[in-house]
């Protein structure tokens, strides 16, 4: 994951606030890093963001971050296809905006990057008929005092590269915890990859 320490709830959000854009190179040239990391075991990266804040909802989704997750450079060209098939499946559809500052509703976006090059950026954001179902469950969601429902799930992209790898069990992150001796074996080892 990359995480700024400053809170920005979005990718978009960060824009406006890094007029000089020295956080989004830091982040672009992580990406790049990663990627170039994981192409020495022949993988490709997939990067992803969730913002999930709707116009209007007084509890944002969550601190910006994106998840950085390899996959094996045979399944490269199954990855858009598996997040535009979920994306369906979730009432989210293709965006043909790239640019998501100009965005004020939810989204998820997407990015593979080969050998340290950016490849795709594909962004899905909620069809119509997403955004009345979530307004009418907003709504009486707070006529009985409850927190409202999110606009995206937020297991969204790890659905995906789960369902992907052929481990659906492993989108709920409670499956992929693992013992310290494990994660300082993994550690040890991505060192070693740099």
């Amino acid at each position: 994951m990359i995480v700024p320490v400053g809170h920005f709830e979005s990718f978009k959000h960060l824009i406006q606030a890094d007029a000089s854009g020295e956080i989004r190179n830091e982040i672009q040239e992580m990406k790049v890093q990663v990627s170039k990391m994981y192409s020495k075991r022949d993988e490709v990266l997939v990067c992803f963001e969730l913002f999930g804040q709707f116009q209007g909802q007084s509890t944002p989704m969550q601190h910006f971050h994106l998840q950085l997750l390899p996959i094996h450079s045979d399944l490269e060209l199954e990855v858009e296809p598996s997040f535009k098939s979920e994306a369906e499946a979730q009432g989210f559809i293709y965006s043909n905006e790239k640019d998501v500052e100009s965005m004020a509703l939810a989204y998820c976006k997407v990015e593979i990057f080969k050998n340290g090059k950016h490849m795709s950026n594909t962004v899905f954001t909620p069809s119509e008929h997403k955004l009345q179902e979530f307004r009418s469950l907003e709504e009486e969601t707070l006529q009985r005092g409850k927190r409202p429902p999110r606009l995206i799930d937020p297991q969204f992209g790890r659905t995906v590269i789960a369902n992907l790898l052929g481990y659906p069990e492993k989108s709920d992150w409670k499956n992929c915890i693992q013992t310290e001796d494990e994660e300082r074996a993994m550690a040890s080892h991505i060192k070693k990859l740099l």
